[in-house]
């Protein structure tokens, strides 16, 4: 998983590490010291860790990011959610902090914040994104993981819309990815293929933090 809290200088690696479970640069992931910040004037904490760019991408790029984020909401907002949906209702998949479900590289490092733990099961699956900025939905076969994946797709798509600064989300299929080939380069290749997006753009986009790759 990328930690998406902060700016970093190549996120892309950040989720190769999070997956083969090599240790990152802890610096770049976690700042505890600004885990949990309180407004000004305000006694509640701010339990948002996820943020948008910091600078908008430039204004020659701004067009194909959202010729790309339609292609995105073409294939899987009205192609796979709403279809398989049909009019139905939506799934609600039950939501509880599991951080003992996976071993990451980073746990027994640096110390998670607490307030993760004041989402409750009807909390909005952006919410839980907004509060963590790492997300893995686990669950049974046939338990709305798909389902669930896409409504935040839906959700963040809805954001990049309305604001430059906020990253592309990019879903791909990680049962294609071949064991023996570079993660990178699968999702380099991968992105390329399914969005129709240049390989050089792709490789730029990914290395300044422009995309939210969501695997399935």
């Amino acid at each position: 998983s990328v930690d998406f809290r902060k700016l970093t200088s190549d996120p892309l690696q950040e989720l190769v590490n999070g997956i083969k479970g090599e240790k990152a640069n802890v610096s770049t992931l976690f700042d505890k010291e600004t885990d949990v910040t309180v407004a000004p004037g305000s006694e509640q904490p701010d339990l948002t860790l996820y943020h948008p760019l910091a600078e908008a991408p430039p204004k020659d790029q701004q067009s194909q990011l959202h010729l790309l984020l339609d292609r995105v909401k073409e294939i899987w907002v009205d192609g796979v959610l709403k279809q398989s949906l049909n009019n139905e209702v939506r799934i609600s998949l039950g939501k509880i902090v599991k951080d003992e479900a996976i071993e990451t590289p980073w746990h027994r490092i640096i110390e998670l914040p607490k307030q993760r733990n004041q989402l409750t099961n009807d909390t909005p699956i952006e919410t839980v994104f907004d509060a963590t900025g790492l997300l893995i939905i686990l669950g049974e076969p046939g338990s709305g993981k798909t389902t669930t994946l896409l409504q935040l797709v839906e959700h963040l798509i809805k954001r990049a819309e309305a604001n430059h600064n906020e990253r592309v989300p990019i879903v791909l299929n990680l049962s294609r990815w071949k064991k023996n080939q570079l993660l990178s380069e699968w999702m380099v290749e991968s992105i390329n293929k399914l969005y129709n997006v240049p390989t050089k753009l792709v490789q730029g986009w990914l290395a300044k933090g422009y995309l939210i790759p969501l695997l399935d």
